[in-house]
């Protein structure tokens, strides 16, 4: 009976100075939602934190299962354990699982991460990550949301605007009442694309405008007139961002035919350049161009 309490003693002390070092589960997602309809990957990493005094703890195993809710039935999607490989148990046409229990970085000591090369509803539940040691569990959980989006309805904004712009490349001659007109849809498009966007929880997502006036239009000579302009992006995205634009003010002169295109190029994490090109005699007075950038992780 003596022992039996000493071992429990024990067990307790053990789980009690595990808390105490501040040993906890590293769980992080990326994205923290799923879409269907988009080709998005998802990755869930899960460490035991290294910032103890005892980093060389040995970790016995981690387990990731995941259920619709805290309190329903789990099911086991990967685990790794002392002397085994990391091994998936669910999705195992879409999942990539890798691990290794006595690896220690700056971010974690032993690691299981899981990587979808395509997510879908499916992957939408709360998951729990438990790493076990000789002292005790500790555990984490993720909640990975599934956003409801209709993607064919987001693209058709994006086709809209693309067909706005067309029109405008194409006049022959404008007027303040074409201008006006114009620049109201293209506005009311760009303001629906960011509310659609802005529905993503966790989007990254930037809007501006880069405008040109005559006197830089005056100095470049030649047939072709072109302007380079460079935008930095507020916050630096995690990944190359998909950048569109259009033409939202435009103010020329009545004497000569109206011809400007625009392109967007050398898109970077930091920024990107817009082009602006006119030839010929046609002399533009004013030109904005209207910009919306937001996260690939669509």
């Amino acid at each position: 009976m003596m022992g039996f309490c000493y071992f429990y003693l024990i067990a307790i002390l053990g789980s009690l100075l595990l808390g105490n070092e501040g040993a906890s589960v590293v769980f992080t997602a990326q994205p923290t939602f799923v879409m269907d309809g988009f080709n998005q990957t998802l990755s869930l990493r899960c460490s035991l934190d290294n910032n103890r005094k005892d980093k060389d703890r040995e970790i016995q195993s981690i387990f990731i299962t995941r259920g619709l809710t805290k309190e329903t039935h789990k099911e086991t999607v990967a685990y790794i354990k002392q002397g085994e490989n990391a091994t998936a148990k669910a999705d195992l046409l879409f999942i990539n699982v890798t691990g290794l229990l006595n690896h220690t970085d700056p971010e974690g000591q032993g690691y299981l991460n899981l990587e979808w090369k395509e997510s879908s509803a499916k992957q939408a539940a709360v998951y729990e990550c438990k790493v076990k040691t000789a002292l005790g569990t500790k555990n984490a959980t993720l909640n990975i949301k599934n956003v409801v989006i209709e993607s064919k309805h987001l693209l058709e904004k994006i086709s809209g605007l693309e067909k706005e712009t067309l029109k405008i490349e194409t006049l022959e001659q404008t007027n303040s009442q074409k201008i006006d007109a114009f620049e109201k849809i293209v506005n009311l498009r760009l303001s629906a694309i960011e509310n659609t966007l802005n529905a993503v929880a966790g989007l990254h997502m930037e809007t501006g405008a880069v405008n040109s006036v005559k006197e830089e239009f005056d100095k470049k000579h030649g047939h072709n007139k072109k302007l380079r302009k460079l935008v930095d992006f507020k916050v630096p995205y995690q990944r190359t961002p998909v950048v569109y634009g259009a033409i939202s003010k435009l103010d020329s002169s009545k004497h000569a035919n109206l011809r400007i295109r625009f392109f967007i190029v050398d898109i970077s994490r930091y920024s990107f350049t817009l082009e602006i090109e006119t030839w010929a005699d046609t002399t533009l007075h004013e030109v904005q161009i209207s910009w919306l950038s937001f996260d690939t992780t669509l």
